[in-house]
C-alpha cells in the first residue's frame, strides 16, 4: 500500500487528535494558512508540520509520504547515535514507529524541536556585504568542519536549505544542521540511500556514489570557499553569481570547472587562502571523495583572521549579465491547497479564433433562411436547417484542426537519440524501437515498443538507459544492452510530444498533447510533479546544463521555463508565429535557441528575457536545434531537408546540408563529438560530419 501524498497528510492535519499516537503530542495545533489548511513543507521524501503542544513547545513533525528501503532502520540509527553521541551540530530527534494512523495505515513520524532561525542563503541575502558578518561564518563554518571531520559521520546534503543560523545575542549565531534523510553513520553504511544532495553544492559524481563517508567533503570546502570569498568582494560577487537557488556557485561549475568564470577568478585572486581553496575545489572535481582533503586541514597553515578587506580586482561575470535582483526563497515549499502555475496565453491569429467559423456558418445560414423564406418551407424546417449549419460551421474548423495535429503530432516524427558516451543510437519508425552500436550498419536489437507510433526517445546519462513516448499515451524505460522493458509509466491522456533526462539522471520529463510535463523519478519511476500551464500541446522540452530548470516550447507559441526547486514557472514568452516545435541550451546555460513551426530558429538570452538574433532560412517548420560542444555554433534541422549551421555571433547562415527531400525530423549527438546523427520522414538515418557538416554514412532504418 502506498503512503499518503503530502496533501493527503496536511488534509488529516485538520484534525489532529484523530490521527496522533503519540501521548505527548496529545492535545496540540498545527499551524494553518488564512483558509485553514496545515502548512506542510514538503522535501524530497517527507512533509513537515509546525505543532506546538499544550505546554508551548513548538515541534516539527516530519510524516514521510515516500518509502524508501531501511527507512526505519536509518531513522532509529540516526536518533540512537546522536542520542548517545555529543553533537551539537545536529538536532537531535525521536522516532515513533506508531505515530499516525490514517485510515488503515499505521505510520511512522519523527519529532524534533523547532529551530527558530534563519537560512544560510536568507541571512546572505542581507549581509553578503558585509566583511565581518561573512569573516564571523566563515570562522563559525571552519569550527563545524572540525567537528564534523572529527566525528567521522557525514550528513549528506550540507546546503543552504539545511544549515540554520540560530540567534544566541547580538550578532551571535550557532549554526544547526537539519534534514538527516541522508546522513551517514557506520550503523546504517550498508543500506542504500537515495538522498543525492544538492545540485549546487555536491561533487559531480555524487550519483555514482551517494553514500559513503565521505559526503561531506566537497561541500563543505565550497561553502567555505564561498564565505571567504563574499567576505573579501561579496558585494560584486553576490550580485553577479547568486542567482536564487545557490550561493554564488553552481552545478555548471563542478560539471566544467576550468571553463568556470567564477573558480578562474577565485585560483587567482590576491588572497592566498582563497587560491588554495579554488584550486583544490578545480582538483576535488575530478578526484574520488575520500582523495578530497577537509578543508580546515587543507587551511591549517593560515590564520583564520583576514588581513585587511581591502577591495580587489573586477571580476569577469557568469553569464549573469540582466538578471534580475536575486530572491531568497523558503527552505521548503509550502503546501496548502493544489496549484498550477498557468501561463499568459499568447495572441491569437483569425485562423485560430472560432468566430471565422461561426462568422461562415452564419452567412450560409442566413442564406438557407433566405431560400426558405422564399419557397415558403415550414419554418421550423427553415429554422433547423439554419441552426445545424450554424453549428457545422462554428464547430468544424476547430475539429479538422484537432485531428490535423493529432495526425501531425504521431506522423511527423521519427525520432533519434545518441547515448552520451557515444556508444548507441536508438531510433523509433512506426512502433518499433530499434538500437545499434554506432559504426554499425545492423541494428543490435528491435523490438515493438509501443501500440502505436513511437514519437519520443532520450536516452539517460548512464548511456544503458533509454525512454520511449508513443502516441499510445505511455513511457516506456528500456536497458539498452538487452532491449529488456524495465518499466512503463502512466499518466499522460495524449501522445507523447518529447522526452529528456535531467543531466544528474535522476529525472525523467515529459511533454504530451494533453497540455502537461511530469516530472518523473528514475529511480522509483513515481510521478513527482505535474507542471500545467500551456495553452496547447507541448512540443518540446530542455534541461538547463546544471539541471536547475527545464524550458518547454508550445503549440501556443511560447516557450516558459520551470524552476524544478520549486516546480512552479519562472518565466515564458511568446516568440514564434507557430508552434515551438524543439527547444536546446547552450553549455553557458544562459542562452536558449528555439525552432518554430514558422521556420525561424530564434536565439534568447534567458537572463535579460530578451531576443539576441532571429535566423532565416528554413522555408519548412524547425524541427530540431542543438548547439556545438563549445557554444560557437548552432544546429538546425528542418522539413525542408536542409541541416543548417548558424554562427550565433555574426548572426549569419555558415554551411547548410540538403540530405534529401523527405523532411528531417530527429537531430542528435553524444557529448563533444563529431558526427550528428539526423532522421528523416523517408526512414533513413543519416551520419553527417558535425564539423564540416559533410555527409559520412546513410543507413535505411525499418
Amino acid at each position: 500500500m502506498r503512503w499518503p501524498s503530502a496533501k493527503q497528510y496536511a488534509v488529516a492535519w485538520q484534525n489532529p487528535e484523530a490521527i496522533l499516537r503519540v501521548k505527548a503530542l496529545a492535545g496540540g495545533t498545527v499551524r494553518c494558512d488564512d483558509a485553514g489548511m496545515p502548512i506542510a513543507m514538503v522535501g524530497g521524501f517527507g512533509a513537515v508540520f509546525d505543532y506546538t503542544t499544550p505546554d508551548g513547545q513548538r515541534w516539527a513533525i516530519k510524516c514521510f509520504h515516500k518509502k524508501t528501503p531501511g527507512l526505519r532502520r536509518r531513522y532509529r540509527g540516526i536518533a540512537a547515535y546522536l542520542a548517545k553521541h555529543d553533537l551539537p551540530q545536529f538536532v537531535k530527534f525521536t522516532w515513533h514507529e506508531h505515530g499516525l494512523e490514517l485510515g488503515k495505515q499505521v505510520l511512522p513520524l519523527v519529532q524534533m524541536p523547532w529551530i527558530e532561525g534563519y537560512c544560510l542563503h536568507t541571512f546572505l541575502q542581507k549581509h553578503h556585504d558585509s566583511p565581518e558578518v561573512c569573516e564571523a561564518l566563515y570562522k563559525i563554518w571552519l569550527k563545524l568542519v572540525g567537528q564534523l571531520r572529527a566525528s567521522g559521520i557525514a550528513h549528506g546534503d550540507l546546503q543552504h536549505h539545511n544549515i540554520i543560523l540560530v540567534p544566541e545575542g547580538h550578532m551571535r549565531f550557532s549554526l544547526k544542521l537539519v534534514d538527516l534523510d541522508g546522513m551517514w553513520i557506520p550503523s546504517v553504511a550498508d543500506l542504500p540511500s537515495y538522498e543525492t544532495g544538492h545540485r549546487a553544492y555536491q561533487h559531480p559524481y555524487r550519483m555514482r556514489e551517494p553514500y559513503h563517508q565521505y559526503l561531506d567533503r566537497f561541500p563543505t570546502l565550497v561553502i567555505a570557499l564561498t564565505l571567504a570569498a563574499l567576505r573579501e568582494e561579496g558585494a560584486k560577487l553576490w550580485p553577479k553569481f547568486h542567482i536564487g537557488r545557490n550561493l554564488i556557485f553552481r552545478a555548471l561549475d563542478y560539471l566544467r570547472p576550468d571553463q568556470s568564470r567564477l573558480l578562474t577568478y577565485l585560483r587567482g585572486h590576491p588572497r592566498p587562502e582563497i587560491q588554495r581553496m579554488a584550486n583544490a575545489l578545480l582538483q576535488a572535481c575530478g578526484q574520488p571523495p575520500d582523495q578530497i582533503p577537509w578543508v580546515d586541514e587543507l587551511l591549517k597553515d593560515f590564520s583564520s583572521a583576514p588581513q585587511n578587506f581591502g577591495r580587489s580586482p573586477e571580476i569577469s561575470q557568469n553569464s549573469e549579465e540582466g538578471a534580475p535582483d536575486p530572491v531568497s526563497r523558503p527552505p521548503l515549499k509550502p503546501l496548502s491547497r493544489e496549484t498550477k502555475a498557468v501561463a499568459p496565453a499568447a495572441p491569437t491569429t483569425l485562423a485560430d479564433s472560432p468566430w471565422l467559423g461561426t462568422m461562415a456558418g452564419g452567412i450560409i445560414a442566413s442564406m438557407v433562411v433566405l431560400a426558405g423564406i422564399t419557397f415558403e418551407l415550414p419554418w421550423i424546417v427553415t429554422a433547423s436547417l439554419g441552426l445545424v449549419v450554424l453549428l457545422v460551421g462554428t464547430f468544424t474548423p476547430a475539429i479538422v484542426r484537432r485531428q490535423s495535429e493529432a495526425a501531425l503530432a504521431v506522423l511527423r516524427a521519427i525520432p533519434v537519440a545518441v547515448s552520451r558516451q557515444g556508444r548507441f543510437v536508438a531510433t523509433g519508425v512506426d512502433n518499433n524501437l530499434e538500437l545499434r552500436e554506432v559504426g554499425k550498419s545492423k541494428p543490435d536489437w528491435t523490438v515493438i515498443g509501443h501500440e502505436k507510433p513511437v514519437t519520443a526517445i532520450a536516452f539517460h546519462p548512464d548511456g544503458m538507459r533509454l525512454a520511449t513516448g508513443g502516441a499510445d499515451n505511455l513511457i516506456h524505460i528500456w536497458n539498452a544492452g538487452t532491449g529488456e522493458r524495465l518499466a512503463t509509466l502512466r499518466g499522460h491522456t495524449w501522445t507523447i510530444r518529447a522526452l529528456t533526462f535531467s543531466p544528474d539522471g535522476r529525472l525523467l520529463a515529459s511533454a504530451s498533447g494533453d497540455r502537461t510535463i511530469r516530472l518523473w523519478d528514475v529511480s522509483s519511476t513515481s510521478l513527482v510533479s505535474v507542471l500545467a500551464g500551456s495553452e496547447e500541446q507541448v512540443a518540446s522540452l530542455a534541461f538547463a546544463p546544471d539541471g536547475a530548470t527545464l524550458a518547454s516550447g508550445a503549440a501556443d507559441r511560447q516557450w516558459r521555463i520551470w524552476n524544478l526547486e520549486t516546480n512552479s514557472q519562472e518565466s515564458s514568452r511568446p516568440g514564434h508565429r507557430r508552434e515551438v516545435s524543439c527547444l536546446a541550451y547552450a553549455n553557458d546555460g544562459y542562452r536558449l535557441a528555439s525552432g518554430g513551426d514558422d521556420g525561424l530558429v530564434m536565439l534568447w538570452n534567458l537572463q535579460s528575457g530578451k531576443l539576441m538574433t532571429s535566423f532565416t532560412g528554413h522555408t519548412g517548420g524547425v524541427t530540431g536545434v542543438m548547439f556545438s560542444p563549445s557554444g560557437t555554433r548552432l544546429l538546425s534541422i528542418g522539413r525542408d531537408g536542409y541541416l543548417r549551421a548558424w554562427d550565433p555571433t555574426s548572426k549569419e547562415e555558415t554551411t547548410s546540408l540538403r540530405l534529401g527531400r523527405s523532411p528531417l525530423t530527429g537531430l542528435a549527438a553524444p557529448d563533444g563529438a563529431g558526427t550528428l546523427f539526423v532522421t528523416s520522414g523517408s526512414g533513413r538515418l543519416y551520419e553527417v560530419d558535425g564539423l564540416r557538416l559533410r555527409l559520412k554514412n546513410t543507413r535505411v532504418l525499418l
